[in-house]
């Protein structure tokens, strides 16, 4: 059997039909970025999440860089991030100069706590980026107290967790902004990248919408009050993510109930690999990510049996030569460099089949039943 990382082909082929209509849409419209189903989108946006403004973008890095800009995060700045993550929650701090001040994290819940953040607060610590991750969300409400304590900027990197709550808030609004990522893989994915920052801040908001596209006000044309970027979505994504709204939740709980099924399947492997502690928030399963012995081998094994894996992530940040520069070295964040050491992802979406998740699990018992 053959169990590819992610099959495009069979979630975009049960929506090709719609597609096509929303291609045929903006063309004959020509309204082709930032116009009438952008516009949509974040209105569906805020009507789905309870946000009061949703800026749409070209990206979720592009969001994250902007939403910083907008609060003013610069050069002196200091902005805390954990050392295990996806880079653009530390890339996006350096490209607007500002310092990535990096934490390690739970070695159970792969997240930086709130306990771990405060201790990393300095008097130059001008925002926090909360990053969830993978099939955890990151105790915002308390970092949100904390920042309100402190003055400090918060910024929620919910990216893959469009439809997690916190009781009844929805991650992405606990913070002063959050980001939401469409890009094809995502729980809410597109036909190319895409990503929202939602905000109830009204002056961060229109900073936002202006930065998107070159500091203009949407008024006067060809004036540009700042100095902004060229971070505008097309109509066609957008169209095509409002359609797939709908179905979010459902294909959300597909995600938890295949988690679930993998629990079921791997039970009984303590010794041999462990799934990331998800806490009391309901979560999203972007990706199943867990902590395996022979990670390389496993991972081999799998691939001769048809199976595709990825390793999220092989290295930390603060030790990816992008951040050389900054000094820190091996032993710095011995939680995140062990969690890199050991991880692997299996396949996990929701058109995935049951036969599909007990077929990989059955390699990976038969491969530590030889092993091991």
């Amino acid at each position: 059997m053959q169990v590819p990382f992610f099959n495009f082909k069979r979630r975009i082929g049960s929506q090709l039909e719609s597609l096509w209509h929303s291609i045929e849409e903006v063309v004959d419209s020509g309204e082709f970025i930032l116009k009438k189903q952008v516009a949509g989108l974040e209105q569906d946006i805020c009507d789905y999440t309870g946000a009061k403004h949703c800026i749409a973008m070209a990206s979720a890095t592009g969001c994250m860089t902007l939403a910083l800009d907008a609060a003013g995060i610069g050069p002196g700045d200091e902005v805390i991030t954990p050392a295990f993550s996806y880079v653009s929650t530390a890339s996006v701090i350096a490209n607007l100069g500002a310092k990535p001040v990096f934490v390690d994290v739970d070695p159970e819940s792969y997240l930086a706590t709130p306990e771990a953040i405060k201790a990393a607060i300095t008097e130059k610590t001008r925002a926090i980026i909360g990053v969830h991750l993978f099939n955890a969300l990151v105790d915002m409400p308390a970092l949100a107290e904390l920042c309100r304590q402190k003055h400090i900027f918060l910024l929620e990197d919910s990216a893959t967790t469009l439809g997690g709550r916190y009781g009844a808030l929805n991650a992405g609004l606990a913070g002063d902004a959050g980001v939401y990522s469409f890009f094809p893989a995502k729980p809410l994915g597109g036909v190319g990248d895409g990503g929202v920052v939602v905000t109830d801040n009204d002056e961060l908001a229109t900073r936002c919408r202006m930065l998107r596209n070159h500091g203009q006000d949407g008024i006067h044309r060809f004036t540009h009050h700042l100095l902004g970027y060229n971070s505008r979505m097309d109509d066609i994504n957008a169209d095509f993510i409002r359609k797939g709204l709908p179905t979010l939740d459902s294909n959300n709980e597909q995600r938890r109930q295949i988690e679930h099924l993998y629990r079921e399947e791997l039970h009984g492997l303590d010794g041999y690999l462990s799934f990331q502690r998800a806490d009391r928030f309901q979560t999203v399963p972007y990706a199943l990510v867990l902590q395996v012995k022979g990670r390389d081998k496993l991972k081999q094994y799998l691939a001769d049996k048809g199976v595709a894996t990825k390793i999220y992530y092989p290295q930390p940040l603060p030790l990816q030569p992008a951040f050389a520069y900054l000094g820190h070295g091996q032993g710095d964040f011995p939680v995140a460099e062990t969690i890199a050491m050991h991880s692997l992802s299996l396949p996990i979406y929701p058109e995935l089949s049951a036969q599909e998740v007990i077929y990989v699990c059955q390699q990976i018992r038969a491969f530590y039943a030889a092993e091991y």
